[in-house]
């Protein structure tokens, strides 16, 4: 791989590289993922959300997390027939535990659905889109590879700030 060929998303670009170790350093109330935690469906549930082992900086500490599946909180989570929302997978990092909140949840094909905003003092790790149709997603009982769900994973995160 060649230095000139690296770009804004790659960890050794110059810039990436001169901020995180200028965190390592310094420490911050900022911090900074330092891996991909793939979403994915659970594989001991089909009711969960798995994300692989990351490692991330805090206050120029590395911090390894491992693979973890996180369920839906029942009734909090459930979606309408017909009703789409999209789920955010953050790693709570006070204690490196892992939590779901949800977006407002919009009749399919009429509104748009938005992404919560990630909570202060956590680390967002992706998003999940579920969408209902034919049956009501019960966050509780229904699983993610049912026939009346689709969803879909997209890893993304920001910055994290502890303040």
């Amino acid at each position: 791989m060649l230095f000139s060929s690296l770009n804004g998303k790659n960890y050794l670009y110059n810039k990436n590289l001169k901020d995180l170790l200028n965190e390592i350093v310094n420490g911050s109330s900022n911090g900074r993922l330092l891996g991909n935690p793939t979403l994915a469906i659970g594989s001991t549930s089909a009711a969960k959300v798995k994300t692989s082992a990351f490692d991330y900086v805090k206050d120029g500490v590395f911090h390894t997390v491992a693979s973890a599946e996180t369920a839906f909180t029942e009734t909090d989570h459930d979606i309408a027939d017909g009703y789409e929302a999209i789920y955010n997978l953050a790693l709570k990092l006070a204690d490196d535990t892992f939590v779901i909140t949800m977006g407002t949840a919009a009749e399919t094909g009429v509104d748009t659905v938005v992404a919560p905003s990630t909570p202060v003092g956590h680390l967002k790790l992706g998003e999940v889109k579920i969408v209902s149709d034919g049956a009501a997603f019960d966050a509780g009982t229904t699983l993610l590879d049912a026939g009346t769900v689709t969803d879909t994973y997209t890893s993304k995160t920001d910055t994290f700030s502890l303040s």
